[in-house]
């Protein structure tokens, strides 16, 4: 289902920059990279924190810029492992599609109020062995399986930023929004599914640097976080690492 939406997304957003005159509109296609560590923080001090896995994520984006308007689109997919069970993988895509306004464009600065959907799901299948040793019961081991959904649509806003660095090509750039949803867990490790629904927030946080050749060529590196939980869980959880871009403007 999250396909069909990229891709009707990404059609109509072709169609509309394809109406406007080319001297006008400027399309920005690319692909990302994000090398990132996944960490439940407790917000509960009886708690600990805990070091979920690491994963690597990779994604197209398209980006229509139209005068002071701007549409975007962009997917991400990948595969976390987690390091204290193995066999248990988490899978994560996201997809997210943006309106936004240029409300500053100057030589030294540029600001962009942005409005934006987000479909988010994590998909935890495997299972993993555990024992332990208790003075009443002995030594007890056994098999824990799981398969778990977590998935929904989350939506609000955010502002990015681009600071060019003097008359050179290399900018610094960031952005910061934050998204509200209710997102869906069915639980099927019993074979009877059993579904809940949360509230949950999401605040996603960018930073780093680019440089944008002469002829369109264009590449980014930086931090990017994705920090999202609810009043009622004990942990926030948190998705973050180094991203590296690469795209091209005609």
């Amino acid at each position: 289902m999250a396909h069909k939406y990229m891709i009707t997304v990404l059609s109509l957003l072709l169609l509309a920059g394809l109406a406007w005159s080319q001297t006008q509109t400027t399309f920005t296609v690319g692909g990302s990279w994000w090398n990132s560590k996944y960490d439940w923080i407790a917000t509960d001090d009886d708690w600990e924190d805990v070091e979920v896995g690491t994963g690597n994520f990779i994604g197209p984006y398209l980006s229509i810029n139209h005068g002071k308007w701007n549409f975007g689109a962009s997917a991400m997919f990948g595969t976390l492992n987690v390091e204290d069970w193995e066999g248990v993988e988490v899978k994560r895509s996201d997809l997210n599609f943006t309106l936004g306004h240029r409300i500053i464009s100057s030589p030294s600065f540029g600001m962009n109020l942005f409005g934006g959907l987000k479909f988010v799901k994590f998909s935890t299948e495997g299972s993993y062995d555990f024992s332990f040793y208790d003075e009443y019961y002995g030594y007890y081991e056994d098999t824990y399986e799981i398969d778990e959904t977590v998935s929904g649509m989350m939506y609000g806003g955010g502002v990015s930023m681009v600071i060019p660095f003097g008359s050179s090509n290399l900018y610094g750039y960031g952005s910061l929004a934050y998204l509200t949803g209710t997102l869906t867990w069915d639980d099927n490790v019993t074979g009877d599914s059993e579904e809940n629904e949360e509230a949950t927030n999401l605040v996603a946080i960018t930073a780093g640097v680019g440089y944008r050749f002469s002829g369109g060529f264009g590449i980014n590196a930086g931090y990017r976080g994705d920090i999202f939980g609810s009043e009622e869980s004990d942990y926030v959880e948190r998705l973050s690492g180094l991203i590296l871009t690469a795209s091209f403007t005609f």
